[in-house]
């Protein structure tokens, strides 16, 4: 995911080429048919070249990742406020915009 996060859309060969071990090409093929099961890439098909993007940016895949914890954890709240609590001021200033302006509709 990282290699299409960072390059954009891809081949199987694309991606191979940015992997220090240079894994093979039915292993590649297969992580992506496995994350396009999952709705993480999506699939373009031409007649000779078959390319692969992200299906969601970065921070829609991290945000989905955060739900996933929240909604496996047995006491949500109690987890969202010691993850806030952890929070340095610049982030929490960003949540207080955040949600200043969703409660003001412009969100």
């Amino acid at each position: 995911m990282n290699i299409l996060w960072e390059n954009g859309p891809a081949t199987v060969r694309d991606i191979i080429g940015h992997i220090e071990t240079e894994p093979a090409y039915t292993t590649v093929a297969t992580v992506l048919a496995n994350l396009d099961k999952k709705a993480l890439v999506s699939i373009s098909r031409s007649r000779r070249r078959t390319t692969y993007a992200a299906g969601m940016s970065r921070a829609e895949f991290e945000a989905r990742q955060m739900a996933c914890v929240l909604q496996s954890s047995p006491d949500p709240e109690s987890s969202m406020l010691h993850f806030v609590d952890a929070m340095n001021e610049a982030d929490l200033e960003i949540l207080r915009k955040y949600l200043q302006a969703k409660a003001e509709g412009n969100a």
